[in-house]
């Protein structure tokens, strides 16, 4: 063999006993290094607290629909003329020339938006138009127009470094003969000249009649289930918003192989006192008339409160504080209270409409067409006069 091969040829390499417990010293390290940054990582990463941002390729975040409610419950059986969005004050009232018109006030600013003989007014945010545009918002301005068509202005945008439009377009909604309207959601619930309550999809214009039994004359959405008023018997009754389709074939069918009648009524009679208004407010339906102040649980068994024997011929609840009129006196008192004949006495007043309330005003329609307002004054424990909001 030659030196070249010698020298080319590896030598082998004997381990020795300090290399072997380097090798397994340095193996133990590493492995306890790599769990203490597998645990960091998968901790962090169940952490909510942590906000970092989400990669490019991540889904996008859910399309914004609409979720609000148009108007609170008792307003919505007092003609509403007034709603409070975002601190935002909208409202019917007339002009000084005696001409209605729709108003917001923002900022202690009262603005003009559209002169309209409006009615049933209810306002949604519009969360899709300007969607992913900072410091802005719009609004949906519902109310049947003087015709009887269910309209709306679009008011917005509103935000910063945009200014208040002055006069909006009407946009019909529904062409027809309605008496009042009630957003809520994704759908505009109706009730037209025949008495009768349907639902109109805001998105697709879709509409769905639920009630056929008998006439109503004004109604309220509350959680889902409608609460209206028979135009013929003054009752109150309880309608689902949404209807399942059922087999009249197999109704039928069952009906007989039990030997029952078919009854597949959904508009169910709950309050069988005639009523002269009501409101609902806190899982209770608060009715004034003949009987009284009376308040009904909505479940159809007649468990009712009589409050007070006072026959108010207008009612309307707001977290648990009552306001009523008896002819054209106007008191308020809570359900505790007027139990035991406590109310407060806000005065004489005078109100083309129904009662109308915020959660910190009442506001009331004067013989002149005006929208009034007065607000609590914590000093004396009672509410200011009313003062015209145009």
């Amino acid at each position: 063999m030659s030196k070249e091969e010698t020298k080319s040829k590896k030598k082998k390499y004997k381990l020795q006993v300090m290399d072997i417990i380097t090798i397994s010293f340095t193996a133990i390290i590493v492995g306890i290094m790599g769990f203490v940054v597998y645990d960091h990582f998968a901790d962090k990463k169940n952490d909510p607290s942590l906000t970092t941002q989400a990669p490019v390729t991540a889904a996008p975040t859910k399309e914004p629909t609409l979720s609000d409610i148009g108007n609170i419950y008792g307003n919505i059986t007092n003609d509403a003329n007034v709603v409070i969005i975002d601190d935002r004050e909208y409202f019917i009232s007339a002009d000084d020339n005696g001409d209605k018109n729709i108003y917001v006030t923002s900022n202690n600013v009262t603005t003009p938006l559209i002169k309209t003989d409006a009615s049933s007014l209810n306002v949604v945010t519009d969360y899709i138009s300007f969607a992913g545009q900072l410091n802005t918002k719009g609004y949906y301005v519902f109310y049947i127009n003087a015709n009887g068509n269910i309209c709306y202005v679009v008011d917005g945008p509103v935000g910063k470094d945009h200014e208040q439009k002055s006069s909006l377009t009407e946009v019909v909604f529904l062409s027809g003969s309605y008496s009042s309207i009630n957003v809520s959601g994704e759908f505009l619930y109706h009730l037209n000249s025949d008495g009768v309550i349907g639902k109109t999809s805001i998105i697709n214009k879709t509409t769905q009649d639920l009630t056929s039994e008998r006439a109503y004359k004004n109604f309220v959405l509350y959680y889902g289930q409608i609460y209206a008023q028979g135009k013929d018997d003054n009752f109150i009754y309880s309608i689902p918003s949404v209807l399942q389709e059922t087999s009249s074939a197999t109704a039928t069918a069952a009906a007989t192989a039990t030997g029952e009648a078919v009854n597949e009524s959904k508009e169910k009679l709950i309050i069988s006192d005639s009523v002269e208004a009501y409101a609902l407010d806190n899982e209770w339906i608060y009715t004034a008339g003949e009987n009284g102040i009376v308040r009904y649980l909505p479940d159809g068994l007649n468990q009712k409160d009589t409050l007070s024997r006072e026959k108010a011929n207008k009612i309307n609840v707001y977290s648990n504080a009552i306001f009523y009129m008896v002819g054209n006196h106007l008191y308020t008192s809570s359900f505790e209270s007027l139990l035991l004949d406590s109310v407060i006495d806000i005065g004489e007043v005078s109100s083309l409409t129904g009662i109308n309330l915020s959660s910190s005003a009442i506001y009331l329609v004067n013989e002149d067409g005006k929208l009034c307002k007065s607000t609590y004054n914590s000093e004396i424990k009672t509410y200011n006069e009313f003062k015209t909001m145009n």
